[in-house]
């Protein structure tokens, strides 16, 4: 199994990611879980995924990169042991630390069998501006964290601000 955790603030294009990607790996024929953490008690982007034909795990009533761990590892172990996906997709609250949740990940000693992917960080092209000014602490440790980092939404940039390679 091979999980791949998937962060970035609020409104990056996460949950869009998440389907699109599931989609992919469906039609290549791999077996996708996705589990979401959604910090309220009433989960919105498990309900988008479902639309999509996926079902989700949701994790609510906080975060999973802190108090939330036994509920990740619980779901996690269940999903591994009766599910049996290829592909296991987390999607964390756009206030996570996701390299946190990577971390627990690794601590939990799935076995052999599990692999651990890059850890993805989205950022919002359109609003990154804002966010180093309203959050630059919380976004730049998202962005530091990242080791792969994706700029989203980059066709609401003004072209002068977004080079074409």
């Amino acid at each position: 199994m091979q999980v791949i955790v998937v962060g970035g603030f609020l409104g990056s294009g996460k949950t869009t990611t998440i389907i699109n990607m599931g989609k992919y790996l469906a039609e290549k024929g791999k077996k996708v879980a996705i589990i979401v953490n959604e910090i309220g008690e009433i989960g919105i982007d498990g309900d988008v995924i479902n639309r999509f034909g996926f079902d989700t795990k949701e994790i609510t009533s906080g975060c999973i990169c802190c108090s939330l761990k036994v509920g990740l590892r619980t779901t996690v172990t269940l999903l591994a042991k009766e599910y049996k996906p290829d592909i296991l997709m987390i999607e964390p609250t756009g206030i996570a630390f996701p390299h946190v949740i990577k971390e627990e990940i690794k601590l939990m000693n799935l076995g052999e069998h599990v692999e651990i992917a890059p850890l993805v960080t989205l950022i919002d092209g359109s609003r990154f501006k804002y966010l180093m000014k309203e959050v630059k602490e919380f976004a730049m440790r998202q962005i530091i964290d990242a080791e792969i980092l994706g700029i989203n939404k980059i066709d609401l940039i003004e072209p002068i601000r977004a080079s074409n390679p």
